[in-house]
């Protein structure tokens, strides 16, 4: 359900589904909670249309989301099934709540019309975002700036919730941008780095670098351009900054491998360093809303990271290519 619903609203989804799930008791299990929604955010990073990542694939490597999103489906379905190995002896070991919060009678009403309008909004949006990518030639960032503000009213106008689309504005104004300084500044700041570092033609020297190494210019590249996105990121780095200067610095021609294999490498990577990032926006929503610190919040992660990397390299060399 994180994953659904963080394909449309990113972060906001954890404070969704964080406050709609801890309505039951047995489902305060720290650990469980924040992995569960750590990694289904992890798992829409891969394919969402609405991530910063996507929209710097598709603007630096000339890549539309309809023809990255084949390849990101399996990845992110991949999210859950390891998710789920990996916490395997936990799921099955009764634990006590450790998330401390106040009571709530569980709410008794028939959600079906809600779920089946959830999926039918979801079903417009996505069908929505793939006509308009091929019927005009806007980038996709533009599309998606369109469709964020368009279909929501005309949705709300249809079922006469005009009140609450206004509601949700205000907040977006007032709460949500301001909220997202942090993130704003790190993406013009990527973006001035990572175009100052292409006039110094430093991907080049990068190139020649791992070239040295007696091993195929393709795999040296995916382990190197993992391993420091995902070091970095567990020490501190947000990972926008490297993936936005690999991406406008490095061609695909000059290590041998198509642009769909750098999109899939750099999403991949960014999608699998978030969960133990300390300066993820999603640990740090975990930590405000349980009172934690947000480095216990990453090393839940860490066996996730490290098998999902194998499965993401694995699937470059032997399907993508």
């Amino acid at each position: 359900m994180t994953q659904l619903i963080a394909i449309f609203v990113n972060v906001g989804s954890i404070s969704i589904m964080y406050n709609l799930i801890t309505v039951h008791p047995a489902a305060r299990n720290l650990r469980l909670l924040s992995t569960a929604l750590n990694r289904g955010f992890s798992g829409a990073m891969l394919w969402s249309p609405y991530f910063a990542g996507m929209a710097l694939m598709t603007s630096q490597l000339g890549l539309s989301w309809s023809t990255i999103l084949p390849w990101m489906l399996f990845l992110a379905a991949a999210t859950i099934v390891v998710s789920v190995l990996v916490e395997w002896k936990l799921l099955f070991t009764k634990e006590e709540a450790s998330i401390e919060q106040e009571e709530k009678q569980p709410i008794q009403k028939n959600y079906r019309n809600t779920y089946i309008s959830l999926a039918l909004y979801l079903l417009l949006t996505i069908s929505i975002v793939l006509l308009l990518e091929q019927s005009i030639s806007y980038p996709m960032v533009v599309i998606i700036c369109f469709s964020a503000i368009v279909f929501p009213f005309m949705w709300s106008a249809l079922v006469r919730e005009l009140s609450n689309f206004k509601q949700g504005v205000k907040n977006h104004l007032t709460v949500t941008l301001p909220s997202m300084q942090k993130e704003i500044t790190l993406f013009l700041s990527a973006g001035f780095i990572s175009g100052a570092i292409k006039t110094m033609n430093l991907g080049t020297g990068l190139v020649e670098l791992l070239a040295m190494i007696n091993l195929p210019l393709s795999f040296t590249f995916s382990i190197a351009t993992m391993l420091l996105i995902v070091i970095t990121a567990a020490l501190g780095l947000h990972p926008i900054v490297l993936v936005t200067i690999i991406a406008s610095t490095i061609s695909p021609e000059s290590v041998g491998v198509s642009p769909y294999f750098v999109a899939i490498l750099l999403l991949g990577s960014w999608s699998i360093s978030n969960p133990i990032s300390p300066v993820s926006a999603v640990n740090n929503i975990l930590a405000s809303l349980t009172h934690k610190d947000v480095f216990q919040f990453s090393r839940y992660n860490y066996r996730f990271t490290f098998f999902m990397g194998f499965i993401i390299i694995g699937y470059l060399l032997l399907i993508v290519r």
